[in-house]
């Protein structure tokens, strides 16, 4: 072969090279790109659980004061409700007491 044919394979040659590295080297970065945003879901995942179980952990913790609360607000509104009829019905003795007196 002649020195300029040689020089023109030589020169594809390393083109061809070239482009297979680049191709390489683009999968390559594509592959790390899938694998970086595989991480970020993973962890807003995390975060997201994180945050979940401090939530429900609080709930956990708040729920049984509020029954406990509401349970003592129910307990005096009948208490109370009771306490009144009861005066209710003594201020009506009284009364039919001085009645029956008169």
């Amino acid at each position: 072969l002649d020195a300029s044919l040689e020089n023109l394979l030589n020169k594809s040659a390393t083109r061809v090279q070239a482009q297979w590295r680049g191709c390489q080297w683009r999968e390559f970065f594509i592959h790390v790109r899938n694998m970086i945003i595989y991480v970020q879901r993973h962890v807003r995942m995390w975060l997201m659980r994180s945050w979940f179980k401090r939530i429900r952990s609080a709930t956990r913790r708040l729920q049984p004061w509020v029954r406990g609360h509401l349970a003592r607000q129910e307990f005096r509104r009948r208490l109370g409700a009771k306490r009144l009829a009861e005066r209710k019905a003594a201020e009506e003795k009284k009364k039919r007491e001085e009645a029956e007196r008169a």
